[in-house]
């Protein structure tokens, strides 16, 4: 688009005409819009990336924590039931909310703890052991263990579907 400027006498007018501007903030508004579309979508899969994140950095904090308590301190369950604290040493407590609001995300919980067995048709494992060389130690294969299932549900920002991801840890029964 080429614009002219009318140099006249007394009394002319200089400038672009009303269509002309017209027809340039359309053109604009155009380009625009493309670009404004791309940010809409680079936000939303920040947000969405975010609430990912968000779910793993939260259950992984949780199943840490409920592993680090002895085992006699975690109830067996399917679900077990939430909203309490895990744990009777001072210190070593945690509480699990069924709920939690993160980042105007809401986030809700699920905890399974059950006994596994180890197939004990399988050999002990072995590993080398270096103080002296050539020499061959067992290591302790533990026959039950503790699994925790941590599941933690929310729903997509782009689609409103629900969204879950599933945490799972072993913990050997020591006691």
């Amino acid at each position: 688009m080429t614009g002219r400027v009318l140099t006249g006498q007394a009394g002319g007018a200089t400038g672009f005409s009303l269509v002309e501007v017209i027809l340039g903030i359309t053109i604009f508004a155009m380009a625009l819009m493309p670009l404004m579309g791309l940010f809409g979508r680079g936000s939303v899969s920040t947000q969405v990336t975010s609430d990912y994140q968000t779910a793993m950095q939260a259950g992984t904090s949780f199943l840490r924590t409920l592993v680090a308590l002895p085992a006699s301190q975690l109830p067996i369950g399917n679900p077990v039931p939430l909203d309490r604290t895990f744990g009777t040493t001072a210190g070593q407590t945690v509480r699990v909310p069924s709920r939690e609001v993160l980042n105007n995300t809401t986030f809700d919980y699920r905890l399974q703890i059950r006994y596994v067995m180890r197939d004990a048709a399988r050999k002990d494992l072995w590993f080398e052991f270096s103080p002296e060389p050539g020499r061959i130690a067992s290591m302790t294969a533990y026959k039950q263990f503790l699994r925790l299932d941590f599941e933690v549900g929310w729903t997509s920002r782009l689609d409103r579907q629900p969204e879950r991801l599933k945490l799972i840890m072993y913990k050997a029964d020591l006691e």
